[in-house]
């Protein structure tokens, strides 16, 4: 390095040891570190005088192996100097008295520079982490706010893990893994999920490097609370959104209130801005610019689900399910989810929560002579379902979609209820109602009709007379019944059948069919006959365009048994 270089390194640690240094600086410190060796030798060399310093002044200063008291290291000493007033020095009462020359012994501590400079150079970015506690005292920074609640959270600092309830303090953080939130006191509520490696800057601003979090505020500020990366900046005007960051990108969403996407790390020095309001979504790349996104909403962590996390972390069988729930709707070839979750202000309709369609695809309860299914409770206290009655005809259906209509790998599962071996029927349709249409697919358990009453079935049909494209699974034990979790797999070769998430059977099934765009009927065919009808309740149906693995069926019901 040049003596120039050397200077400003030296200050770049100086600022980051009077914790004034810029996000920019911080950037070039860390980058200097992880390429250039005799960086990391200059770091300790600091490190060593900065120690030495701070002893006892009946310690003498020793040079080492290494000459740590360079002319790069004084200079930059003594620009911090130059700046300090002066001080009047009194002169000395007592004139000096000239000491013989004393011996004192050499100590010597080797250390082998390869092996610091081979671990420094792999984690540079992490050394300020570990370095910035001891370098700062508690009592010289600034509070922004406190850790409220953490789930399963390790965080990879200096002075170990972070507490729930323990103050925070300017500066930055990096959590390896799990969920953190932080209430920040400018009244902002943050949700990070890990890998997350950010910086607070203040009680109203967030600078973060990598990962996600949501920000909610909470209450009125004089200063708008500003999230920010190396491409982007996110200015809130009172709302709700989330912020992902990564090597490429900066992307927001916004749940609600208002946002202002600016590009570039400056907040107030920016090339091109969007406004962003409920539900819109926005993105900056490297070069900065600016477009919308779509489908980002199913991305973050929010506060419901941080509550399920927590309370599922505290036994609650409920919010195991919920947690797990949260995780089954994002999955991108889920094509319709029906969690059966009542909604009292429209109780006529049954809400798909699959993060690929929300906003469509919701199923609207209704059946014949203006018999609907009801509402009651699910699996769980805090859960609802829907009760099908065979003597008064009720279904929840879905408008043709060709989003629904699948005749490639599908997977088809449901929590249901039966009381006796008599109990079920038909519980997810896809087919016109034509009594020779064809069928994409469907999914009977048992029912009223005596050649069904022991089995579970799936019908692929190319018309309404293909019974033998309309398969049964082995007979069911007489003594099943209860909520059971049925799922069922064709991948257009095999056929598997589940039975509370244990593979109950399997059968060689080389079929595929023409599509045709259908509608969805749950609780019924769509030939409508009192045989057909689903008698019991249900209270949760996925419908995938993949098959899932016996692993992940056995996680469904784990998750989700009462």
């Amino acid at each position: 390095m040049t003596p120039q270089e050397k200077i400003h390194l030296c200050q770049l640690i100086l600022k980051f040891k009077d914790q004034t240094i810029r996000p920019d600086e911080f950037a070039l410190l860390d980058k200097t570190l992880q390429e250039r060796p005799e960086g990391v030798e200059q770091l300790f060399q600091i490190i060593e005088v900065y120690y030495q310093l701070m002893r006892t002044q009946e310690m003498p200063i020793r040079a080492g192996d290494h000459e740590i008291l360079d002319q790069a290291l004084w200079r930059a000493m003594a620009d911090v100097e130059n700046k300090a007033p002066s001080v009047e020095i009194q002169p000395a009462e007592k004139p000096s008295v000239l000491i013989q020359k004393v011996e004192l012994s050499r100590m010597r501590h080797k250390i082998r520079k390869s092996t610091i400079f081979s671990l420094m150079a792999s984690a540079a970015a992490l050394l300020f982490f570990f370095l910035f506690p001891r370098f700062v005292p508690v009592g010289d920074r600034v509070l922004v706010g406190k850790l409220t609640r953490q789930i399963d959270a390790r965080w990879e600092m200096a002075s170990g893990q972070v507490a729930v309830g323990d103050d925070l303090y300017a500066g930055p953080l990096k959590l390896a893994a799990g969920f953190a939130e932080i209430e920040l006191d400018s009244g902002a509520s943050v949700i990070v999920e890990a890998p997350a490696q950010f910086t607070l800057e203040s009680a109203n601003q967030l600078y973060l490097q990598q990962g996600r979090l949501v920000a909610k505020i909470n209450k009125t500020s004089r200063n708008p609370f500003v999230v920010y990366s190396s491409y982007a900046s996110i200015v809130d005007y009172g709302t709700e959104f989330g912020v992902q960051v990564d090597d490429r990108s900066t992307l927001t969403h916004v749940y609600q209130g208002r946002v202002e996407l600016r590009s570039g790390s400056n907040p107030l020095r920016f090339e091109h801005r969007k406004a962003l309001t409920q539900d819109q979504g926005g993105q900056v790349n490297a070069q900065g610019d600016i477009v919308d996104t779509q489908d980002s909403a199913g991305l973050f962590v929010r506060q419901r689900e941080f509550e399920a996390r927590t309370l599922a972390a505290q036994g609650s069988a409920y919010h195991r399910w919920l947690m797990y729930s949260y995780q089954l709707r994002r999955d991108p070839d889920m094509v319709v989810y029906y969690t059966f979750e009542r909604d009292s202000a429209n109780l006529g309709t049954l809400v798909n929560q699959a993060q690929s369609s929300l906003g469509a695809l919701d199923a609207h309860l209704t059946g014949r002579n203006g018999n609907k299914p009801q509402w009651s409770q699910g699996r769980f206290s805090q859960k609802s379902a829907l009760i099908f009655d065979e003597s008064r005809p009720g279904y929840a259906e879905v408008a043709s979609d060709e989003r629904l209509s699948i005749n490639g790998p599908i997977t088809l599962a449901a929590w249901i209820y039966c009381e006796s071996a008599e109990d079920g029927g038909h519980v997810v349709s896809n087919r016109t109602e034509s009594a020779l249409s064809p069928c994409n697919y469907q999914l009977g358990y048992r029912g009223k009709e005596k050649e069904r009453r022991q089995y579970v079935h799936m019908a692929r049909k190319i018309n309404g007379e293909d019974d033998k494209n309309q398969i049964n699974s082995k007979p069911l034990p007489d003594d099943l019944k209860g909520w059971i979790l049925v799922a069922a797999t064709h991948d257009n070769q095999t056929l598997k059948y589940y039975i509370n998430g244990t593979l109950f059977d399997t059968q060689y099934w080389p079929h595929k069919i023409e599509v045709i765009e259908a509608g969805l009927r749950i609780g019924s065919d769509f030939r409508t006959y009192d045989e057909s009808s689903f008698n019991g309740k249900i209270d949760e149906i996925a419908i995938l365009r993949r098959i899932m693995s016996e692993r992940e069926i056995a996680e469904m019901y784990r998750a989700g048994k009462p």
